[in-house]
């Protein structure tokens, strides 16, 4: 047999298999993972691409704190807690924060009041006299008033 019949047999069945495909509606879909598999088989599994490399990222660098900037301050940032520091020191801490932030907190002077009382009583701190005394004015209650006025007077 020749080399070009062979051929010519080979093109002639393509041709008999598409022109039979087209004449019965395939899914497409339904189709292509058996060509594909086909044509796998035929070439092999593509080689993976190589991998581009990756460019190094700088390492940040740690900046040191100004060594003139206080850690606490009314217009500084808060100083960081240490893991093992006592939850009193802590409280503490938070209570001499808060206070001078009061005055911006919408709450009854009741309330205030009772907060004030806390930090004093935390912090130990008698410059909170005057914001506490200013906030029992407000007590509408005349019992609970002359009640927190008689506990700022024996602070002194």
């Amino acid at each position: 047999m020749d080399i070009n019949q062979t051929n010519d047999n080979e093109l002639q069945k393509a041709i008999d298999d598409i022109a039979n495909s087209e004449a019965t509606p395939v899914d497409a879909n339904a189709a292509m993972p058996d060509l594909e598999s086909k044509i796998q088989d035929q070439m092999g599994t593509p080689p993976v691409p190589p991998m581009p490399p990756m460019p190094e990222q700088p390492v940040p660098e740690a900046v040191p704190a100004p060594a003139n900037e206080p850690e606490i301050g009314p217009e500084s940032k808060l100083a960081p807690v240490a893991p093992e520091t006592d939850i009193a020191t802590v409280r503490t801490d938070i209570m001499r924060d808060l206070f001078p932030l009061m005055d911006k907190v919408e709450m009854t002077p009741e309330r205030k009041w009772e907060i004030y009382r806390q930090m004093i009583d935390e912090t130990h701190d008698n410059s909170m006299i005057g914001a506490a005394y200013d906030a029992v004015k407000g007590i509408g209650d005349d019992k609970e008033r002359a009640e927190a006025l008689l506990y700022l007077i024996n602070l002194g």
